[in-house]
């Protein structure tokens, strides 16, 4: 209704003759008193017409017959149709729809070729049965006691216990000889000790008094060659005697890195971990804990002389 208003309002406007000159409708006449109706093919029809659950009339038949309008075409079976009934037996076939001159040839085997030979050729159909029958002669050799291994005696074992010991130190003596080699800086060798100062020989003091508690005469051969300044005695004597009695600092000991070491097994753990913690500095050639260095604080040619023109990084 309301288009019909448009229509009439346009109809009604001055613009209406230009836009008449340019259009044209054509009106269709009857040319004579035959009846034109539209064409539908019989098979549109057939399938048009077909109920949901189809029919038992064959299509040729239904299509040569009088009836052919109103009969109904069956249902076409899809494959989703195939997979709804055999459920879970259902396998897709590819093959069944191959256009082949001798329809026999569609489920051949089509040889694969690799590296110009069949691989057909090298596949054994009874091998699951072979490798069943091997295993069953593997469980009764294993049941005889075929793969059990001899007993050793007691020179074997002792072999071996000397032959894995060998192996340890020879190992041992590679690692250390690698780090020896890998050292860049010079160490001093443990074998060099503290240097240790020149004394006489410290005899007791119960051993030098007589037997009325006297100090008895001293022993000039165990006094050294060298002559020193003598001092006077500023101690007393109960104080000399506790000092003489006490005992000294023994000038053997251990090495620095076996201290706190419980066996050489948990030494060459130490020196492991002490290598590989080292190893960095070493090989980016960092600064190590033993570079000791005393860094100027002032450096002379920094803060000594006039300032000129330029960087205070120079005079």
């Amino acid at each position: 209704m309301l288009l019909a208003q448009r229509v009439e309002v346009k109809m009604k406007g001055k613009k209406l003759p230009d836009v008449l000159n340019r259009l044209h409708v054509a009106m269709p006449t009857l040319r004579d008193g035959a009846e034109r109706t539209p064409f539908i093919p019989p098979g549109a029809k057939l399938r048009k017409n077909r109920p949901a659950d189809g029919g038992s009339m064959d299509v040729e038949t239904a299509r040569g017959s009088e009836e052919a309008p109103n009969v109904a075409l069956p249902k076409k079976k899809v494959e989703r149709d195939i997979e709804l009934e055999m459920g879970d037996d259902y396998f897709l076939d590819l093959k069944k729809h191959y256009q082949l001159e001798n329809g026999e040839e569609k489920y051949d085997i089509i040889p694969e070729i690799f590296e110009g030979k069949n691989i057909a050729d090298y596949i054994d159909p009874e091998i699951l049965e072979r490798l069943e029958e091997l295993e069953r002669e593997d469980e009764m050799r294993e049941a005889v006691g075929v793969y059990d291994s001899e007993p050793e005696d007691e020179e074997t074992v002792k072999t071996r216990k000397i032959a894995t010991a060998i192996r340890r130190k020879r190992s041992l003596m590679r690692k250390q000889s690698w780090l020896k080699r890998s050292r860049n800086a010079p160490v001093m060798p443990r074998s060099k000790g503290p240097a240790v100062r020149l004394s006489r020989p410290r005899v007791r003091t119960s051993e030098r008094m007589d037997v009325d508690g006297k100090e008895g005469e001293r022993d000039d051969s165990a006094a050294p060659s060298v002559a020193g300044k003598k001092r006077k005695r500023s101690r007393s004597a109960v104080s000399v005697m506790a000092r003489s009695q006490s005992q000294g600092r023994s000038s053997s000991r251990d090495l620095r890195e076996r201290s706190g070491v419980r066996d050489s097994a948990m030494l060459e753990a130490a020196v492991k971990k002490q290598r590989l913690s080292q190893r960095p500095l070493g090989r980016l050639g960092k600064q190590g804990i033993w570079d000791r260095h005393v860094y100027t604080l002032k450096p002379k040619h920094l803060f000594s002389g006039k300032r000129g023109i330029g960087k205070t990084q120079r005079r």
